[in-house]
């Protein structure tokens, strides 16, 4: 079942928007980094970062220019809660937090394809809007740790 397929910490390699099934974007850039996390509890976690996010003057959190704090927020998305698996091709993130208050308290849907040969996983949106334009976001990701405790080839703490 996909549920406990997916069960572990995934890497993103790629967040592509898709139009007509051509690739027309990269909504952080193709250099974009996060990382999935699926718990067997039934809670997952993301955060996907752009690369070469705004440095603020200060090291506090909640200070700075607005300007440059909005630059540093609009490189950044984060959401967390409860996920159920509706088939072995669906799967719903229902958002408790996220970095875009207007998807708190939403069921996010994304298509699943699952490659275990490759260990990657694929979750599509349907069309949506990003920046602008009407498109599906195509996010792939290669599995970092399982349950087994391995980190990127390495024990976990």
């Amino acid at each position: 079942m996909l549920a406990e397929k997916i069960i572990g910490v995934w890497e993103l390699q790629m967040w592509e928007t898709v139009v007509a099934g051509k690739v027309v974007g990269y909504p952080l850039g193709e250099k974009a980094s996060g990382f999935i996390a699926y718990h067997s509890i039934g809670f997952m976690s993301v955060n996907i970062s752009a690369p070469d996010r705004v440095r603020l003057a200060t090291d506090d959190p909640f200070a700075g220019d607005p300007k440059l704090v909005a630059l540093d927020a609009k490189g950044y998305l984060s959401y967390c809660g409860p996920f159920s698996v509706v088939s072995e091709n669906e799967v719903i993130h229902h958002l408790e937090l996220c970095s875009f208050a207007n998807w708190v308290g939403t069921d996010q849907h994304r298509h699943a394809e699952l490659d275990l040969t490759n260990d990657t996983l694929i979750l599509s949106t349907a069309p949506v809007l990003t920046h602008g334009r009407m498109g599906s976001n195509r996010l792939t990701w290669k599995r970092s740790c399982s349950l087994s405790g391995v980190w990127h080839g390495r024990p976990a703490i």
